[in-house]
């Protein structure tokens, strides 16, 4: 069964990032370790490793700009990785075991935060 990536709030609106889901997604707000929201409401945690996720990683991933931890290892991304230089916060960064093209980008080096880097 193939769905679209589920509606999530941030910053008081609700955003659709564009990839597709070709199995039940494990994803609940309640389920601790995978979507993580700080008292604010702001997505802080996003652990989506291993959720049979094909496509690119959208570039609106960078709206999250209060993302600390993002894992997104063992799906079927492809393309390059977005532009994620307003993720000033973010310190683990997992993208491994995907399908991804290209070289490490440039912005890895700026991020004065990012302490891992799968």
């Amino acid at each position: 069964m193939t769905s679209t990536w589920p509606q999530m709030a941030m910053n008081g609106e609700i955003h659709r990032i564009g990839v597709t889901i070709t199995a039940p997604l494990r994803v609940a707000r309640a389920h601790p370790g995978m979507v993580v929201c700080d008292g604010d409401d702001r997505v802080i945690s996003l652990d989506l490793g291993d959720n049979g996720l094909k496509g690119t990683i959208p570039a609106s991933i960078n709206n999250l700009t209060a993302l600390i931890y993002l894992r997104l290892p063992s799906n079927s991304l492809s393309s390059s990785v977005p532009s994620l230089d307003a993720l000033t916060n973010l310190q683990i960064l997992d993208l491994g075991f995907n399908f991804l093209s290209g070289g490490i980008p440039n912005m890895f080096g700026n991020m004065q935060s990012l302490i891992e880097l799968g």
